[in-house]
């Protein structure tokens, strides 16, 4: 088994991660000790990048035929689509803001999160 493959058995299963601020999208912060969300922040940069890059990298790592982590990148997508999706009030650029611990939009960015669109065209081709 490879490294890669033992970290994905280790790591909690998703459901562990419930209930999520946005559906496919569970809080940023968990609680180690008990596994828990911790708060209700959503972001594609720092501290979720990791999770939302390997939900859809998982299925073509392993050639898994099970479809869970694929289908919960696709809900995030969606779910970022809907909510979190937003255009610059300068020069009508579309980006990903947060979503805040109240449920409150942030105009903010990462620098973390520039994979996104490599993982959306990525993840649109394997699915």
């Amino acid at each position: 088994m490879s490294t890669q493959e033992n970290m994905f058995d280790i790591s909690p299963s998703l459901s562990d991660l419930k209930p999520a601020p946005l559906p496919g999208f569970p809080a940023q912060g968990v609680d180690p000790a008990t596994n828990t969300p911790v708060g209700a922040y959503v972001t594609w940069g720092g501290g979720s990048d990791s999770y939302l890059e390997y939900l859809i990298k998982y299925a073509r790592l392993t050639n898994t035929d099970d479809n869970t982590f694929a289908n919960a990148w696709l809900t995030a997508v969606d779910s970022s689509i809907h909510t979190l999706l937003r255009t610059s009030t300068v020069g009508d650029h579309v980006y990903l803001a947060d979503l805040d611990d109240n449920g409150l939009i942030r105009h903010i960015g990462s620098h973390l999160a520039c994979y996104m669109a490599g993982n959306w065209i990525m993840g649109g081709r394997m699915t």
